[in-house]
C-alpha cells in the first residue's frame, strides 16, 4: 500500500494470492528500479516458510511490479534453491539486481528477470 502525503488516502498497489498450503508469507521491503522507459518498478521479495511443525522448508521469490501499469513485469519463483533470501536490502545498479541468498549472491537482469 501507499498513501500520498497530500491526500493521506491509502491505495493498495498489489495483493499476493498464494494457495493455502501451510506456508507463512513474509514480504520484505521493496527496492526501487527506474526502468529505461521511466517507469518506477518495485522489486518485491517474498519468503514463504512452512509451518515449523511440518518441517523447515522455505521458498524465496522476486517480483518486478510496475507502478504505472499496475502489473508484473516478471516473477522469479524459488530463485534460490535453498529457499533463502538475505535480510540485506538488494542493490540495484545498471539495470541489474544484486541480492543475497543463503550462501550466494545473485545478479539478475532487471529487464528480463534472468540470473
Amino acid at each position: 500500500v501507499r498513501a500520498p502525503l497530500a491526500t493521506g488516502i491509502w491505495d493498495t498497489l498489489v495483493t499476493f494470492d498464494y494457495p493455502d498450503d501451510d506456508y507463512y508469507l513474509f514480504i520484505k521491503p521493496p527496492a526501487l528500479w527506474v526502468h529505461p522507459s521511466g517507469d518506477s518498478i518495485l522489486i518485491i521479495r517474498d519468503i514463504r516458510i512452512l509451518d515449523a511443525t511440518k518441517g523447515l522448508d522455505s521458498r524465496a521469490s522476486l517480483h518486478a511490479w510496475n507502478m504505472r501499469t499496475r502489473s508484473f513485469e516478471w516473477t522469479r519463483f524459488d530463485y534460490d534453491p535453498d529457499g533463502k533470501s538475505g535480510n540485506e536490502q538488494p542493490v540495484v545498479e545498471d539495470n541489474r539486481l544484486y541480492i543475497g541468498g543463503l550462501n550466494r549472491v545473485y545478479c539478475l537482469d532487471l529487464m528480463t528477470g534472468a540470473t
